[in-house]
């Protein structure tokens, strides 16, 4: 059960987002292509989900190409991420009945499954099998049929009439371009695997792709028979022209594999295997015999340090190593891609460099993930503030360097000529980082500036145990060791102990801004937008849905109503003025958002006892505005009787809108059904001009002409 809720959640929309946007694939008949969808990656994922949620979703008609007679088909990117999240709940609820010999798109199968475990077989004497292949395997699958096995596995009922939505557009079989397709056709052949499997000594599936041998040469007819009776009975049949009985002595090919005899050497020490280790081999000797000189290195970074520490992976961090990092271990580590650190402190205490740290924040990362446009935002806005530390660096004639964390940020170095006290350290620290605010999202964090709990800091040069990606400098085309040859030590510069801040307009324009008092008023009496104005501000970030809550009661109410609308989304991480200015400007509902909305909403978000207000009393529907009304009459009125009196009228039944929305995917099935023939059709017929080289038919119903603009009927005339 509630399969469609883990369907059309943001999380399972997100994580099926990650795995399509990992593929290059082609755009849709909307020509919306990965690099566009990602530019405003959140709201996209956000409107899907409401789309799903409220049933207003329709999946776009796929791209359609005829290419060597086989027709393709692309999906648009909102409709290939509901396929992938869709697909990714029925493996959830199918994976453990696969058959072990069903190697096609299944998690840890393969190929390479499929040759390792033909591989096993032939070395045990199997040499006699009956290669088949499936006639026009996605097209013939019977949707039907296909449905019935779904119902018996998912019982959530909007689940099965979201999948139906998503098949509607192919009259016959399932598409071979839908991110579903793969998932659907394993669920089809579920029976057929296991059957196969048990009535034979070896059976392997890729796909449409069938090898199966049975437990006596004899038996070979009777097992040809049964997979044409049971592929029958499914409405499928064995292409005959590819379909053969083989031997392994003989050799066939299978998977784009020459199989003969020597199965062992052919697919596990192959000559492309054999020639790819030596490679890889030599690659590693060439690597371990490579040292190169770290003098310079570690007397910037190591320092008298006589310890230090490396991460063998992302869950150990860190081992404390004793001993000093020498030329030969730093070549090893750096070699081996490991990552490793240094204490911030000189052994005796004074501090011989500076770093600011300059990270999105952890949290941002473990709710959003490292994939998509907010993460790309955010580091860009590192960089940013990497840059504009850096200035204010020479400003006090000190010199600089940033470094690529190898992650999610940036490391300003800076190193002394005579070691420093921490207090001196944590006064410069100050003076740069003085009526500075990091931008939201983003850390500043500074290495060493204390001794109570020493701090680890992570050298240059070494790899990032998460990405497996090098720290570097940015280093205007220089290789880094040249570069770090090329680090010049700085003078502890004069500096002031109370620094004094520098006004500009912007800190002008917002020193003058407090919040109306029948603005605040909202926010102190209603417990619902009081807890989504809270979560902007603390966890940087609100949804579609809270967002256009506070746009349908606040943008109600002037000036002063869009003004605080800016005020807190620019809490947001994801805040931008022109984009929260458009959804503002593009609002023409007149009437504020009622209470009961508002918790029908949030149903199981909020708690009911948020709201708890008593407008039994007021000449309009409840709403939040009314406690602004109360503050400031007239800063809203309803504007006439008619839709007073419509707010308070009973909304339909559930049911009733079960019902209406029943009918519209029913009419909508429909609709795409004959857009899809009217596709078929015309397809037809342009094939029919562009193979004949002909600009007009003569036809029963009149002259039928082809033009730049598509086809026309003439009639008479």
């Amino acid at each position: 059960m509630f399969e469609f809720e883990r369907t059309t959640g943001i999380n399972p929309l997100y994580q099926a987002w990650t795995k399509v946007s990992s593929k290059n694939s082609a755009v849709g008949i909307d020509n919306i292509s990965l690099d566009f969808y990602r530019q405003n990656l959140t709201n996209n994922l956000e409107k899907l989900h409401y789309n799903l949620d409220t049933f207003q979703y329709i999946p776009y008609p796929e791209k359609e190409f005829d290419i060597n007679e086989r027709n393709i088909y692309i999906s648009c990117l909102d409709d290939k991420i509901v396929q992938t999240a869709a697909a990714n709940v029925i493996y959830e609820n199918i994976n453990d009945l696969f058959s072990k010999s069903t190697h096609g798109y299944i998690k840890t199968r393969s190929v390479d499954t499929a040759h390792k475990s033909l591989n096993f077989a032939i070395k045990n004497d199997v040499v006699e099998f009956y290669k088949a292949d499936i006639k026009k395997f996605y097209e013939s699958i019977d949707k039907i049929i296909l449905m019935n096995k779904l119902r018996s596995i998912a019982g959530d009922k909007k689940f099965i009439e979201l999948i139906e939505l998503l098949l509607v557009q192919h009259k016959n079989g399932i598409s071979t371009g839908s991110c579903l397709s793969p998932v659907l056709s394993n669920l089809y052949l579920l029976d057929f695997d296991n059957k196969l499997e048990q009535k034979s000594i070896f059976y392997s599936r890729y796909v449409d792709d069938i090898l199966v041998a049975p437990e006596t040469t004899s038996n070979m007819n009777s097992v040809i028979k049964d997979i044409d009776k049971t592929l029958a009975d499914l409405n499928l049949e064995v292409s005959v022209n590819k379909s053969e009985i083989v031997n392994a002595n003989n050799g066939f090919k299978y998977l784009g594999f020459d199989i003969k005899g020597d199965i062992v050497d052919r697919l596990i020490h192959g000559k492309k295997y054999a020639l790819a280790e030596k490679l890889l081999n030599e690659k590693n000797s060439e690597i371990s015999a490579e040292t190169r000189d770290y003098s310079n290195y570690i007397k910037l970074f190591v320092r008298d340090t006589d310890r230090f520490y490396v991460s063998n992976n992302a869950q150990d961090r860190y081992i404390e190593n004793n001993g000093r990092l020498n030329n030969n271990k730093i070549n090893q580590l750096i070699n081996s891609k490991k990552e490793f650190a240094v204490p911030g402190l000189d052994r005796t205490g004074p501090c011989s460099f500076a770093v600011f740290d300059i990270d999105i924040n952890k949290e941002i990362i473990l709710r959003y993930g490292d994939d998509g446009n907010m993460f790309e935002t955010l580091f860009a806005k590192t960089k940013e503030t990497a840059i504009n530390i850096q200035k204010r660096i020479k400003e006090l004639d000190v010199n600089s360097y940033i470094e690529f964390s190898g992650y999610k940020g940036y490391h300003i170095w800076v190193f002394w000529e005579q070691s420093i006290s921490l207090e001196e350290q944590k006064k410069f620290f100050a003076n740069v980082l003085f009526d500075m605010e990091a931008p939201l999202g983003i850390h500043i964090e500074r290495f060493p500036v204390t001794s109570d709990t020493e701090q680890i800091i992570k050298l240059p040069l070494s790899f990032h145990s998460i990405r497996n990606t090098q720290a570097t400098f940015l280093s205007e085309n220089l290789s880094q060791l040249e570069f770090i040859n090329k680090i010049k030590l700085s003078k502890y510069p004069d500096i002031n102990d109370n620094p004094v801040k520098t006004s500009t307009p912007a800190d002008e324009d917002n020193k003058g801004y407090t919040v109306p008092a029948h603005i605040a008023e909202i926010y102190n009496k209603c417990g619902v937008i009081k807890s989504i104005v809270d979560k902007a501000k603390t966890e940087q970030y609100i949804n579609y849905h809270e967002r256009m809550t506070l746009l349908h009661i606040f943008h109600c109410l002037g000036e002063d109503g869009k003004k605080y609308l800016h005020d807190v989304m620019s809490c947001c991480i994801n805040y931008d003025y022109a984009i929260t200015q458009k959804y503002i400007d593009g609002y023409r509902v007149t009437n504020p958002i009622g209470c009961k909305k508002i918790m029908e909403r949030f149903d199981g978000v909020y708690s009911k006892s948020a709201c708890y207000c008593n407008f039994s009393s007021e000449n309009m529907y409840p709403s939040p505005v009314i406690h602004a009304r109360k503050v400031a009459p007239n800063c809203f009125k309803p504007t006439t009787i008619e839709e007073k009196v419509g707010h308070s009228k009973q909304i339909p039944t559930r049911e009733n809108i079960t019902d209406f929305v029943g009918k519209l995917l029913e009419l909508n099935k429909k609709e795409y059904e004959i857009h899809s023939q009217q596709k078929i059709c015309t397809g037809q017929i342009e094939s029919l001009f562009n193979k004949n080289d002909l600009v007009e038919i003569q036809t029963p119903q009149g002259k039928l002409i082809k033009t730049k603009d598509g086809l026309f009927l003439k009639i008479g005339g």
